[in-house]
Protein backbone atom coordinates (compact mmCIF):
# COMPACT_ATOMS: atom_id res chain seq x y z
CA UNK A 1 0.00 0.00 0.00
CA UNK A 2 1.46 3.23 -1.03
CA UNK A 3 0.13 7.02 0.35
CA UNK A 4 1.08 10.24 -0.57
CA UNK A 5 0.04 13.23 1.35
CA UNK A 6 -1.08 16.08 -1.30
CA UNK A 7 0.34 19.68 -0.72
CA UNK A 8 -1.52 22.10 0.80
CA UNK A 9 -4.32 23.92 -1.43
CA UNK A 10 -4.76 20.77 -3.71
CA UNK A 11 -7.47 18.28 -3.36
CA UNK A 12 -9.62 15.31 -4.19
CA UNK A 13 -12.75 17.03 -5.89
CA UNK A 14 -13.99 13.72 -7.08
CA UNK A 15 -12.77 10.04 -8.17
CA UNK A 16 -15.00 7.92 -10.98
CA UNK A 17 -13.86 4.59 -11.32
CA UNK A 18 -15.89 2.63 -13.71
CA UNK A 19 -18.50 5.38 -13.71
CA UNK A 20 -19.31 5.57 -10.27
CA UNK A 21 -18.90 8.34 -8.84
CA UNK A 22 -16.93 8.86 -5.35
CA UNK A 23 -16.38 12.52 -3.95
CA UNK A 24 -16.74 11.84 -0.06
CA UNK A 25 -15.19 8.63 0.62
CA UNK A 26 -12.50 8.13 2.75
CA UNK A 27 -10.82 5.56 0.60
CA UNK A 28 -11.32 3.69 -2.93
CA UNK A 29 -9.55 0.87 -4.43
CA UNK A 30 -9.01 0.27 -8.15
CA UNK A 31 -7.24 -2.93 -9.91
CA UNK A 32 -4.33 -3.25 -11.87
CA UNK A 33 -3.20 -6.43 -13.13
CA UNK A 34 -0.10 -7.88 -13.98
CA UNK A 35 -0.08 -6.97 -17.69
CA UNK A 36 -0.91 -3.08 -16.94
CA UNK A 37 -4.74 -3.17 -17.66
CA UNK A 38 -6.92 -1.24 -14.67
CA UNK A 39 -10.27 -0.21 -14.24
CA UNK A 40 -10.93 3.30 -16.16
CA UNK A 41 -10.82 5.70 -13.51
CA UNK A 42 -10.06 9.39 -13.27
CA UNK A 43 -8.86 11.59 -10.43
CA UNK A 44 -10.08 15.16 -10.37
CA UNK A 45 -8.13 17.58 -7.67
CA UNK A 46 -8.46 20.66 -7.12
CA UNK A 47 -6.38 23.51 -6.32
CA UNK A 48 -7.17 26.56 -3.97
CA UNK A 49 -6.69 30.15 -4.76
CA UNK A 50 -8.34 33.32 -6.25
CA UNK A 51 -9.70 31.30 -8.57
CA UNK A 52 -9.67 27.74 -8.17
CA UNK A 53 -8.10 25.26 -10.76
CA UNK A 54 -9.37 21.70 -11.55
CA UNK A 55 -6.86 18.38 -13.27
CA UNK A 56 -8.44 15.13 -14.23
CA UNK A 57 -6.05 12.65 -14.10
CA UNK A 58 -7.28 10.12 -16.14
CA UNK A 59 -6.33 6.14 -16.56
CA UNK A 60 -7.40 3.94 -19.33
CA UNK A 61 -8.50 0.39 -18.69
CA UNK A 62 -7.56 -1.50 -21.08
CA UNK A 63 -3.48 -0.22 -21.10
CA UNK A 64 -3.30 1.55 -17.42
CA UNK A 65 -2.19 4.51 -19.51
CA UNK A 66 -2.04 7.60 -17.46
CA UNK A 67 -3.59 11.13 -19.32
CA UNK A 68 -3.31 14.38 -17.10
CA UNK A 69 -5.99 17.34 -18.80
CA UNK A 70 -6.25 21.02 -17.41
CA UNK A 71 -9.51 21.08 -16.03
CA UNK A 72 -11.97 18.46 -15.58
CA UNK A 73 -12.05 16.15 -18.26
CA UNK A 74 -14.82 13.31 -19.28
CA UNK A 75 -13.85 10.93 -21.98
CA UNK A 76 -16.85 10.32 -24.79
CA UNK A 77 -18.38 6.87 -24.99
CA UNK A 78 -16.99 5.55 -28.09
CA UNK A 79 -19.73 4.30 -30.46
CA UNK A 80 -20.32 2.38 -33.57
CA UNK A 81 -20.09 5.42 -35.84
CA UNK A 82 -16.40 5.73 -34.39
CA UNK A 83 -15.30 2.80 -36.42
CA UNK A 84 -16.94 3.26 -39.85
Amino acid sequence: LFEHKLEPGISFDRIVIDGDEFAEAEEVFVRFDAVGSSNAHTVVLMQDGKVPRWFTIEVLALTGQIRFHEGEYVREEVDDADFE
